[in-house]
């Protein structure tokens, strides 16, 4: 009996050894890369590729408080300049992976809500859902780092319009 156990608990580690060993092989096959670049979430087709012009570049205006005149959809969507494409590519330039949170392995999607004001800026940054302290603070400060964008338009008006953009951190 107690050989048949022995045969038994042998099996089971071998069985552990072998995951294990496929497990390492699957990470080593991840070449990490120098500088990690977060992209746009996988799902973010349904904000479209618009080409616009760029927004000329204005004072913004004072934030506000009063969300009653926000439109969350409009007849035209508002617009970062060069369209979808060029602001994949500005995310990608200005994001800067925390130190501390590579150390500690956090990766994830940050979903970031703001508002396009009438004037193109960008105003009421905030996290809609987060992964930690370090990577939520990063995604705000790259979105209040965007140039004005067109701003929405509701009957030929410009528009304040609430957006969603999500951002994703992957360590290479």
């Amino acid at each position: 009996m107690t050989r048949t156990r022995f045969i038994l608990y042998l099996i089971i580690v071998l069985i552990v050894l072998i995951f294990a060993i496929t497990e390492i092989a699957i990470n080593l096959n991840d070449k990490p890369q120098d500088k990690p670049i977060p992209e746009m979430a996988e799902d973010d087709s349904y904000y479209g590729d618009q080409q616009t012009e760029p927004a000329t570049e204005t004072e913004p205006e004072e934030p506000f408080t009063d969300e009653s005149d926000v439109s969350d959809f409009a007849e035209v969507d508002p617009a970062f300049p060069g369209g979808e494409s060029a602001m994949i590519k500005f995310i990608q330039e200005n994001v800067t992976y925390p130190e501390l949170s590579r150390e500690m392995g956090e990766q994830g999607t940050v979903y970031v809500q703001f508002v396009v004001h009438t004037d193109g800026s960008i105003q009421n940054v905030k996290v809609l859902k987060g992964v930690s302290e370090l990577l939520d603070r990063e995604a705000v400060r790259v979105i209040k780092k965007m140039p004005n964008w067109s701003p929405g338009k509701q009957d030929g008006e410009p528009v304040r319009v609430r957006y969603q953009i999500p951002i994703n951190f992957r360590i290479a």
